[in-house]
């Protein structure tokens, strides 16, 4: 039996189904019926997938899945909120300062990146390398030490 998603897993299939969906729509008004051809059955696929994902339910994240989550965001934050400050600061004429901070961005965005789980790389494993510890372990060692 598969496991339960949890809400961040079924708002994001809920919401790329819709961007499919759209996209479907957009080729049907441009006349790309080839295009229509393809996508329609895939388009059902994921519906299928969503709806099989509500029939399921959701879950709790666990807290490793929202450490995973965490990471995950503050890359997307670094990435494109430094992108912005960077546009933001170029085009505002301080490009001394953009270029400075694209350095930045840079080297914090590949420092975020290097703490994000790798394709074949097991739970265990990453957990050993970013030093990820359990909440609720954490707080049964302390419990065992008084």
């Amino acid at each position: 039996m598969p496991k339960q998603p949890t809400p961040v897993e079924l708002i994001g299939a809920c919401v790329l189904t819709g961007a499919f969906c759209t996209s479907i729509y957009f080729a049907w008004r441009a006349g790309a019926y080839l295009a229509l051809a393809v996508m329609v059955p895939l388009a059902l696929l994921f519906l299928w997938g969503v709806a099989d994902m509500l029939r399921q339910g959701a879950r709790r994240p666990t807290a490793f899945e929202r450490f995973e989550e965490r990471l995950l965001e503050r890359f997307i934050l670094i990435v494109f909120g430094g992108g912005v400050a960077v546009a933001l600061l170029y085009w505002a004429g301080y490009g001394a300062l953009a270029t400075l901070l694209v350095v930045i961005v840079a080297v914090a965005g590949l420092f975020s990146a290097s703490k994000l789980r790798g394709r074949n790389e097991t739970s265990a494993g990453y957990k050993r390398r970013v030093g990820y510890r359990d909440p609720a372990q954490q707080h049964d060692g302390d419990a065992n030490e008084r």
